[in-house]
């Protein structure tokens, strides 16, 4: 569905009404839409137990990775680098 109907909850499910080559106007936020179906295809119930699993440990993994840059940030900040007579970067 085109970005300005997503969220549209009432203008999702008449869209989902549609038949293959049925045409619709949809109003939402303002805006008025013509959309066409141009082919329905089945979800495949069978992958969603393991997309759900790779999805959620990809989200983990991310989660993981922003604490630390914040931790990092953090820590960067508040350091205090004092350089010692003799010493060259």
């Amino acid at each position: 569905a085109p970005g300005s109907i997503s969220g549209d909850v009432g203008a999702e499910e008449s869209l989902f009404k549609l038949r293959n080559g049925a045409f619709a106007r949809v109003r939402s936020g303002g805006a008025i839409s013509l959309v066409r179906v141009a082919e329905k295809i089945s979800a495949d119930m069978s992958k969603l137990e393991e997309q759900h699993k790779t999805l959620r440990k990809k989200l983990v993994q991310e989660r993981k990775r922003l604490l630390f840059l914040r931790r990092m940030d953090i820590l960067r900040r508040s350091a205090k680098v004092r350089l010692e007579e003799g010493f060259a970067l």
